[in-house]
């Protein structure tokens, strides 16, 4: 559950709050409009943290974790493969699917793994590691954008990250 919320908070969260303005901008849109694309990752979780705790009083906790990180999967690479203004609102909206999903099933689980007596040193790891990848994850990905010659490559490195978990 470590690695699915460092993969999570360190990787998919951070790259999009501190990049898809950027890559935006870079990938040719306007940069009055890729300023407001971040509206629509908190607007709908209005909508969507209701959805999913409905869904997971319905079904098992640990099934539906398997649906936030496929949201996040597909937010990822709409991201990186989007061309417009509209594709990029398309993968910030499964952004915030996935959002809404992860942080309230993300304590639910560290609960039924540890229990609640355990619970503080558990999240003081989890914190920890998601600060340390919050920091690596967006410089590394900025380094390799030279290189690449994509200025979407942190989208790529979130979507190989988050298939594989």
């Amino acid at each position: 559950m470590l690695i699915v919320s460092a993969i999570s908070s360190g990787f998919i969260c951070s790259g999009v709050m501190t990049e898809v303005t950027n890559v935006a901008i870079e990938s040719g849109i306007e940069p009055v409009l890729a300023t407001k694309l971040l509206v629509f990752a908190s607007l709908p979780e209005l909508v969507f943290r209701p959805i999913w705790g409905y869904f997971c009083n319905k079904h098992d906790v640990t099934l539906m974790q398997h649906f936030y990180l496929l949201a996040f999967l597909l937010s990822q690479i709409t991201l990186a493969l989007a061309k417009s203004y509209s594709q990029f609102i398309f993968g910030i909206l499964f952004y915030s699917i996935g959002i809404c999903g992860y942080t309230g099933i993300k304590f639910v689980l560290f609960i039924e793994l540890v229990g609640t007596e355990k619970l503080r040193n558990v999240l003081l790891c989890d914190q920890v590691i998601n600060g340390a990848l919050t920091l690596l994850v967006p410089y590394i990905s900025n380094s390799m954008v030279e290189y690449f010659k994509s200025p979407k490559v942190i989208f790529y490195v979130n979507a190989f990250a988050a298939f594989f978990w």
